[in-house]
C-alpha cells in the first residue's frame, strides 16, 4: 500500500435512543474487563468466551459511528488476547484459554476493519496488524495453484 491513507469519507447522521441503549448494554453488561464482547449475558447458557466473529462486528461498528476509543478497545483485544503464535486470530477464547484454529471469513473480517480503521483514523498500527493477519491467512489458508 504506498503512503496516502485511503479516504473513507461518510457521515453517521443520527444516534436513535434505542441504538444508544442496546449499545450501553453490550459495553456494560456483555463486555469483559479486557474489551471482548461475550457470547451470552448469563453464564448458565453457555460460556462467556468471546468470539472473533463478535470483535470484527464491534470494530466495524465503532468504525461506522467514528468512535476511536471503542474501536481501539476491540483492535487491543484482538491483538493481546486473540492473535495466535501463527498471526491468525483464535475464533474463540476464554478466560484462560484460547482455540487454536482460527475461522478465516471472521481474519479477513478483522483485516478489513483494520484498513479502514487506519483510513479512518490514520494510525499505522492498524494497518500493520492487519498485514500481519493476511499474511497468515495466504501463507496458512490458500493453496498455490488452486
Amino acid at each position: 500500500m504506498n503512503s496516502q491513507r485511503l479516504n473513507f469519507q461518510y457521515d453517521y447522521p443520527c444516534e436513535i435512543v434505542s441504538e444508544r441503549l442496546v449499545r450501553e448494554f453490550i459495553e456494560k453488561k456483555l463486555t469483559d474487563e479486557y474489551g471482548g464482547v461475550y457470547t451470552n449475558y448469563k453464564n448458565e447458557f453457555g460460556s462467556r468466551d468471546v468470539l472473533s466473529e463478535s470483535e470484527g462486528l464491534a470494530m466495524l461498528y465503532y468504525l461506522y459511528i467514528k468512535d476511536e476509543e471503542g474501536y481501539r478497545r476491540h483492535v487491543e483485544f484482538v491483538k493481546e488476547r486473540m492473535m495466535l503464535k501463527n498471526n491468525l486470530v483464535s475464533w474463540r477464547v476464554g478466560e484462560d484459554y484460547k482455540y487454536s484454529s482460527s475461522a478465516s471469513i471472521d481474519d479477513l473480517r478483522i483485516v478489513r476493519a483494520l484498513i479502514i480503521g487506519y483510513g479512518v483514523f490514520g494510525d499505522k498500527e492498524y494497518y500493520n496488524l492487519a498485514k500481519r493477519i493476511i499474511g497468515a491467512v495466504k501463507n496458512m489458508n490458500v493453496e498455490v495453484g488452486f
